[in-house]
């Protein structure tokens, strides 16, 4: 009976996260030079994890901490943007109008979201934009102060 309640929990603690397979361009305006991986992004009730292929490094985030493991070591990240950018996700994914609200104004174009930031964090990004169509995202850019930009692509 024991061993039937453990299964059954590993099975609800897996068969509740959303990973999905993205690609990403970072746009390096300094350089005039961009930057191509793909990756993942494992969505869970309270947590994110994203990684990219051929890398043995994970970001995580939980309970707002941000986490690097690499090489089975933890290190807890004091980085605001990169909390900033988990947030995001969060926000976007989970349908947390609650998350997005608090850091950002809203408007809508068309299937269009822009988010202006709060005073709170302006002095991490302009603005970001996204596009998602059912619960798929069609598109996440994020353009920073000194011209630098991200652009997220899910592709499964």
């Amino acid at each position: 009976m024991h061993k039937f309640l453990f299964f059954l929990l590993i099975f609800f603690n897996f068969s509740f996260a959303l990973v999905i397979e993205f690609k990403e361009e970072r746009y390096l305006y300094a350089l005039d030079n961009s930057i191509y991986k793909k990756g993942f992004i494992e969505f869970k009730e309270n947590s994110i994890k994203t990684w990219y292929k051929n890398s043995k490094e994970t970001l995580y985030f939980k309970n707002d901490k941000l986490y690097k493991i690499k090489d089975k070591e933890q290190i807890e990240l004091n980085n605001i943007a990169a909390k900033i950018y988990f947030l995001i996700l969060e926000g976007i994914f989970h349908n947390n109008s609650n998350v997005i609200n608090k850091f950002f104004i809203q408007e809508k174009q068309n299937d269009l979201i822009l988010l202006a930031p709060k005073e709170i964090i302006s002095k991490y990004m302009q603005k970001v934009e996204y596009k998602k169509k059912k619960e798929k995202l069609i598109f996440l850019k994020i353009y920073l102060h000194n011209n630098d930009r991200i652009i997220i692509e899910q592709t499964n």
